[in-house]
């Protein structure tokens, strides 16, 4: 009993965070949480699950927990969503079966736990769960390796800093020669 009653004060200690943190943000990723922080919640998010669906149903987690909720559900979005695959991996995360019920009690629940908080709703793209979700999140974190090299490679292809060896002075290069922009 005194497991059970600490995993209450510890979900409830960081409902209270979370909620006062989504509170302060219009999008989810303006909370600056790394990974660690929403791999956490995710496992105790799990853990309050396996407890709290048996005897409460989904609908009561959603409504206990809704900032926990939100952040495991966004959370997962922004460091392991792939294209097609959010609920098998998002099962996988929380160390959970696959419930189609709960997973239709999260997917409603979307729409208003972003109204609770005050988050954007992006209306343009409202019936698509995830891409909301995939916004909020903002980039992927298996992203950000491939935009580190986009942005370096980027920099590297507009250095104007060395004179084309070949006279040209032109405003608007077309191409590289020999790491020169020149037409």
């Amino acid at each position: 009993m005194v497991n059970q009653s600490y995993l209450a004060d510890q979900a409830n200690d960081e409902e209270f965070r979370l909620g006062r943190e989504l509170d302060r943000v219009a999008l989810f990723f303006e909370m600056n949480l790394d990974e660690d922080e929403i791999r956490r919640t995710q496992e105790l998010y799990g853990r309050v699950a396996v407890r709290f669906l048996p005897l409460h149903g989904a609908a009561a987690l959603i409504r206990k927990y809704p900032a926990l909720t939100l952040t495991t559900l966004v959370g997962h979005a922004g460091l392991a969503y792939e294209q097609g695959r959010y609920w098998e991996s998002f099962w996988a995360e929380l160390g959970l079966e696959h419930d189609a019920e709960v997973e239709n009690a999260l997917r409603g629940a979307l729409a208003g736990l972003l109204r609770k908080f005050g988050l954007r709703e992006f209306p343009e793209i409202s019936g698509s769960y995830i891409r909301v979700m995939a916004m909020h999140a903002g980039i992927p974190v298996h992203c950000l390796v491939v935009l580190c090299y986009l942005g370096v490679s980027a920099r590297v292809s507009t250095d104007f800093s060395r004179p084309c060896p070949h006279g040209c002075t032109h405003p608007q290069p077309r191409r590289r020669i020999d790491g020169y922009v020149c037409r």
